[in-house]
């Protein structure tokens, strides 16, 4: 039998950790079996000291390390705390930069050129002039003026008797008129204007930059050219450079040759018109090439028919979009706009014939529910 102590040395057994420290032999006496044991993994005081303080010291030096690595600035971190330039506008961190910077560029233009003169006024001549035709009227009203006390803005009173106050103050009505017509300028609509700025603007805030800007050119434009190139970004299209551009293109270059648009349906022809043997060239080819119907040939002909000049031009043209008859008519456009730029006088006889005007039919769109523009399908009772 096994003695009680023995089996306490083999419960213990099961509990020892895998650490040998120190080996023991433990031996009974009613049964002689040697058995090899360790002692439990059970440190001195001492030792448990300086495992604590090496662990204290280690997670201390990590704990520092990573505290140094928080705490230490970036070459980026380092330069926003470092002094910068200042916004390039006092509206830099409003919610409307770009609105708020147009005021006051106006502001500083208004109080820069606050003091320069005025658009000129109207010449002498046109003043003397209305100033003879209102003398006139003033004296009809001095022998009236018992019975009439009317004031007529065109009409005007001596003063004191003096006929040159009355110079005086037919100038300056004639001058007030002047202003007004040669003050008005046509400038960007509201919704062009937001395009070009990026901005959503109210009707008010429309108005109030068009009457600052309204300020700005009654300036005379010949001592503020810079102020000028800065109107003419608020300005709209104007129409008198757009009909000299007309103009221009509707003369021959210094090649002798005319150039004109021609649109029919989806077809869009440009075309080139100079004197010479007659030859047509289409895209790069031919015309007998390009167009394979007699029709088409022939209708693109007619111009030069009609007006007998048949062999008489060297034509180029490049078109596209459409099929034959689009192009056929577009041509057939342009050619005509060229030949009344080489001859004005052609333009009854294309007239006429209806070669001058563009035709405007096209394709009717399909409607929804019905198989074309106008065809419907087959009713179908049941």
């Amino acid at each position: 039998m096994i003695s009680l102590k023995f089996r306490r040395l083999l419960f213990n057994i099961n509990r020892i950790q895998p650490q040998i420290h120190n080996q023991r032999i433990y031996q009974d006496n009613n049964n002689p079996i040697i058995i090899i044991i360790s002692k439990r993994n059970i440190t001195n005081n001492n030792s448990n000291r300086q495992n604590y303080q090496q662990n204290y010291q280690q997670n201390y030096q990590q704990n520092y390390q990573n505290n140094q690595n928080k705490t230490q600035f970036s070459t980026e971190d380092l330069d926003a705390l470092l002094p910068h330039e200042h916004p390039p506008s006092l509206s830099y961190f409003t919610a409307r930069p770009t609105y708020n910077d147009l005021f006051i560029n106006l502001d500083d233009l208004i109080n820069k050129y606050k003091k320069y003169p005025k658009r000129r006024q109207q010449t002498q001549q046109i003043i003397e002039a209305k100033v003879d035709n209102n003398l006139d009227k003033v004296k009809a009203n001095n022998h009236n003026d018992n019975n009439n006390n009317n004031n007529n803005e065109n009409d005007t009173i001596l003063v004191n008797g003096d006929v040159n106050n009355v110079d005086k103050v037919n100038t300056n009505n004639n001058n007030n008129n002047n202003n007004k017509n040669e003050s008005v300028t046509l400038w960007k609509l509201r919704n062009q204007l937001e395009v070009d700025l990026g901005l959503n603007l109210k009707s008010n805030q429309y108005k109030q930059i068009t009457q600052k800007l309204n300020r700005l050119a009654q300036i005379d434009p010949e001592l503020t050219p810079r102020l000028q190139d800065f109107l003419v970004i608020f300005k709209r299209r104007d129409l008198e450079k757009a009909k000299k551009e007309l103009q221009a293109n509707k003369t021959l270059d210094k090649f002798g040759r005319a150039y004109a648009v021609g649109r029919r349906k989806q077809s869009v022809a440009h075309v080139w018109v100079v004197r010479g043997q007659g030859h047509v060239l289409v895209n790069g080819i031919p015309l007998a090439d390009y167009f394979r119907l007699l029709k088409d040939k022939n209708y693109i002909l007619k111009p030069f028919q009609v007006t007998s000049l048949l062999g008489k031009f060297n034509v180029w043209i490049r078109v596209k979009g459409g099929g034959n008859t689009g192009q056929a008519g577009a041509i057939v456009n342009g050619l005509s706009k060229c030949l009344l730029i080489h001859d004005i006088n052609l333009k009854p006889i294309l007239r006429k014939d209806k070669l001058i005007t563009r035709d405007f039919r096209k394709v009717e769109r399909k409607k929804p529910g019905l198989a074309k523009a106008r065809k419907s399908y087959t009713w179908v009772k049941r």
